[in-house]
């Protein structure tokens, strides 16, 4: 590859992580809307009940770390592909590795409370039977299950845009 498409490449991988923080965010959404439906019926219980109050903040604190995750990945997708030139080099080979870790403390942060199993293919997946009467917490569910996938290739693109830059892509 030419000097010249060096910097094309790398734009191409923060476009991409761009994508998946976009697709990303219509789980996230979608989810933490849903499950705003049960939460005053949540709280409630969550009165009389350390379980269910612990459930609920589990809940809350996963999904904002998602969210926050995917805002945080997508600003610097955003910053990487418009304005690299005005980012000292230093920060420069330092976001896609920042990323990738947040990103992965993120996730696992996730998948241990919604999905802490892998299915034989190796997919996570959640052990909690979908619940009757209550298909917008079982929607949520499975979006959640939906982003844990996109956060997975979030952090293989991270990955490789970290691998560009350390073998001496530059924008």
């Amino acid at each position: 590859m030419s000097d010249y498409d060096k910097p094309g490449a790398l734009r191409m991988g923060h476009i991409s992580q761009l994508l998946l923080c976009l697709y990303g965010a219509r789980f996230s959404y979608v989810a933490i809307r849903n499950l705003r439906m049960y939460e005053e019926s949540t709280k409630k219980a969550a009165k009389w009940s350390k379980v269910v109050e612990d459930h609920l903040f589990l809940t809350r604190t996963t999904q904002a770390t998602a969210a926050l995750t995917l805002i945080a990945s997508g600003v610097s997708a955003i910053v990487m592909i418009a304005i690299p030139q005005y980012i000292p080099l230093g920060l420069q080979l330092s976001i896609s590795p920042l990323m990738l870790v947040g990103i992965l403390f993120a996730r696992n942060h996730v998948r241990k409370y919604w999905a802490p199993y892998k299915n034989s293919k190796g997919k996570d997946v959640s052990t909690r039977v979908p619940l009757p009467l209550m298909e917008e917490y079982n929607e949520a569910e499975e979006m959640t299950e939906r982003l844990l996938e996109v956060l997975s290739y979030l952090e293989y693109s991270w990955l490789a845009t970290s691998v560009c830059l350390g073998i001496g892509f530059r924008y």
